[in-house]
């Protein structure tokens, strides 16, 4: 599911480069937790992949009017 997330993540143009980021990590998590060797590693580019979003999810923020700072 989550390599599937990634690569419709991929697809969608979005104005921010992180979430491309997040896509790939994504990809990359998701193929690492299908082997069962690789599963324990698999949350580190998950986490970076969390951390992408994160700075999505401030970038839109930032953007909506009447914020404050």
């Amino acid at each position: 599911c989550t390599a599937w997330l990634g690569i419709r993540l991929l697809k969608v143009a979005c104005p921010y480069p992180a979430l491309r980021v997040m896509a790939w990590l994504d990809i990359v998590g998701g193929v690492m937790l299908a082997s069962v060797i690789l599963a324990l590693l698999a949350v580190l580019p998950l986490l970076g992949a969390g951390v992408a979003l994160m700075r999505v999810f401030f970038s839109a923020a930032a953007e909506l009017p009447g914020q404050v700072d």
